[in-house]
């Protein structure tokens, strides 16, 4: 009685899931699966304006520790503020690249191979925001 009790309600699952279909899945929407936005005014053309937010968080938690939170430069770690938004991505996709571009390259290699070209453009932009 168990078995067939079981083999009815397998059944009467089944009839109701043939019934209609599943909707399609639609993945989340992140910043690395967004459409590019228009490049920031004053920006390289290359380097396109993403939420100002991801990279005021990106570099808090990545960078700021090294660079200091304003971006003014730390002991060994060079001032960044006061540079474009162009020149700080094309040295970021640099040391992705794997490209020595000095002695502090072995620590920035690691950090920028870890950062997704949006991250790298929401970076140089937020850091070239700074005040110099």
């Amino acid at each position: 009685m168990k078995l067939t009790s079981l083999g009815l309600a397998l059944g009467a699952l089944l009839s109701l899931a043939a019934c209609g279909e599943k909707p399609a899945a639609t993945p989340a929407a992140t910043p690395d699966t967004m459409a590019p936005a228009a490049p920031a005014p004053g920006a390289a053309p290359g380097v396109t304006e993403a939420a100002p937010d991801i990279g005021k968080l990106k570099y808090g938690s990545v960078c700021a520790g090294c660079h200091g939170q304003q971006g003014q430069g730390m002991a060994a770690f060079p001032k960044l503020a006061g540079q474009s938004a162009d020149a700080l991505a094309a040295k970021l996709r640099d040391y992705k690249a794997g490209k020595t571009l000095g002695e502090q390259t072995a620590i920035m290699a690691p950090t920028a191979l870890g950062l997704s070209d949006s991250d790298i453009d929401a970076l140089a932009n937020y850091i070239a925001s700074l005040p110099q």
